[in-house]
């Protein structure tokens, strides 16, 4: 009797906690959204359009452009008065953070109208829009999380002995200053995060209704609706294409630091167009299973007609035409981090 009432209480308390951690998890989609992050840019001095009324707009230039002055003058002054072995890195974020200004003044809509592509581009998929990005949420709270440890000490400390060497305010600026340099490597993130789950969808999408267009009475409206499927394929792609100057920029400025958080993320966006590349041959190889199985000649030739055009069309991301996004970036640099800690360690070794 007393373990039955044990084991209830334990049910219960378990239900409870996750109905907590259910509820937690709606407030974090709610909260840290695709639309969150374009507010923290704009706070940050990365100007996006955000009403059509020109008055508006011009005063959003203005703050950005005097935020972002302020900014980088206020970084390399603290960086004038206390040099610290991470000079160089400051150095480094305060030139990611300008040119990243420069890039959003002269592409100030193309990631609100890239999320505007998406949500309809959702709508024709599954009926509903929904841009959720929870790989890129979990990112987010983990270089706050990061940040927080690395200047809640020293403000904790310069609270309790007040001294004028230790300015509260100082590091609180120093803390948004990196906080919103993630945030351009964010951006990136997000876009290509939000890709893949569409080139995803788009696959379950074919293989739900290619096969029904297959079994098919109607040959030619068979063969219309095969391409209608890759005339949303090519919609996807021109989505995407809208953010190219922005994107190459955030990414040919991605540096590397000493951290590891910091050694992972210029990999994810390679990382999630490789995820992108293998949602495509996915596609490639259900097709190429209907053409085998393909009875009439119409629906054959539409399916055989749909494998070149995603043949001749594949997804392709190079930044500046001097390297390739996918997953062949991220074995370069993991093996260019591997010789560098060897060459370190045997340097170490002639030292010693």
């Amino acid at each position: 009797m007393a373990s039955t009432a044990s084991a209830a209480l334990s049910w219960i308390g378990l239900t409870m906690i996750t109905k907590q951690l259910w509820y937690l998890t709606k407030i974090l989609k709610t909260v840290i959204s695709a639309k969150t992050f374009l507010f923290l840019r704009l706070l940050g001095g990365h100007y996006s359009k955000i009403s059509s009324n020109r008055l508006v707009c011009a005063v959003g230039v203005v703050y950005c452009t005097m935020f972002s002055v302020y900014a980088a003058m206020h970084m390399l002054e603290l960086l004038a008065r206390n040099m610290t072995p991470t000079s160089i890195q400051t150095i480094s974020s305060v030139t990611l953070y300008l040119s990243s200004v420069v890039t959003s003044l002269r592409y100030p809509e193309y990631f609100q109208v890239y999320l505007s592509d998406m949500a309809d581009i959702d709508i024709l998929l599954r009926g509903k829009s929904e841009l959720d990005i929870p790989f890129t949420r979990f990112l987010f709270l983990a270089i706050l999380v990061t940040q927080v440890s690395l200047v809640g000490p020293y403000i904790i400390l310069g609270y309790l002995e007040n001294e004028e060497k230790i300015q509260v305010s100082n590091f609180l600026f120093v803390g948004y200053f990196v906080l919103q340099c993630g945030i351009i490597y964010l951006t990136a993130i997000m876009v290509f995060e939000i890709l893949w789950y569409r080139v995803r969808k788009f696959r379950e999408y074919l293989e739900k209704h290619l096969l029904q267009l297959c079994r098919a009475q109607d040959e030619r409206t068979a063969a219309d609706d095969i391409y209608k499927c890759m005339l949303l394929y090519q919609t996807i792609l021109e989505a995407f294409k809208k953010t190219n100057a922005p994107t190459k920029t955030a990414i040919k400025l991605l540096r590397v630091h000493e951290s590891l958080l910091d050694g992972v993320l210029p990999l994810v966006p390679a990382m999630l167009a490789a995820f992108i590349q293998g949602e495509l041959n996915r596609i490639k190889l259900f097709i190429g299973n209907l053409i085998l199985n393909a009875n009439e000649e119409s629906v054959h030739d539409a399916l055989r007609d749909c494998q070149l055009y995603l043949e001749h069309r594949p997804f392709k991301y190079s930044v500046c035409r001097l390297y390739t996004v996918d997953l062949s970036l991220v074995i370069t640099i993991t093996n260019l981090y591997v010789t560098s800690l060897i060459a370190m360690i045997q340097f170490s070794h002639f030292y010693n």
